[in-house]
């Protein structure tokens, strides 16, 4: 029987990005998001360049990025 709350491979809510059941991102992760875009953005020279990410997830990695502004801003996602 499927499941009621099944909308397809992919699936995202506030709490979770789920894809094909399995969970790929979750707002836990969050603390460890920031303290990577922190790390970044205080080094030599900080985040002002170009950024690339690969995959938006549920863009936690990319709002935290914005926050700290950088000259450009690319993400890849499938």
């Amino acid at each position: 029987m499927r499941d009621p709350n099944w909308v397809g491979p992919h699936h995202v809510c506030r709490i979770v990005l789920l894809s094909f059941g399995e969970i790929v991102m979750a707002r836990d992760e969050e603390p460890y998001m920031r303290a990577l875009v922190k790390q970044l953005a205080s080094g030599a020279a900080g985040i002002k360049g170009v950024i690339l990410e690969v995959g938006f997830g549920m863009g936690i990695s990319a709002s935290f990025i914005q926050d700290q502004g950088c000259k450009k801003h690319v993400i890849i996602e499938a």
